[in-house]
């Protein structure tokens, strides 16, 4: 899909998941996002609620 898709696409997306862009390390070749979309950090939250409703222990 990534692959497939054309660059405004591309960039509409890494915006939508990455609204303040990334930091890139030169000497380390290391790069990293310097914020992740809310919605997205959610997501572990809501797993996590959803496997312990589950196994009853849900609060």
């Amino acid at each position: 899909m990534w692959e497939k898709a054309e660059l405004g696409d591309k960039q509409r997306f890494q915006n939508l998941l990455f609204p303040q862009g990334f930091y890139f390390d030169k000497e380390n070749k290391h790069i990293e996002p310097l914020t992740v979309n809310r919605f997205f950090c959610c997501k572990p939250l809501i797993i996590n609620e959803l496997r312990a409703k589950e196994k009853g222990t849900f609060l």
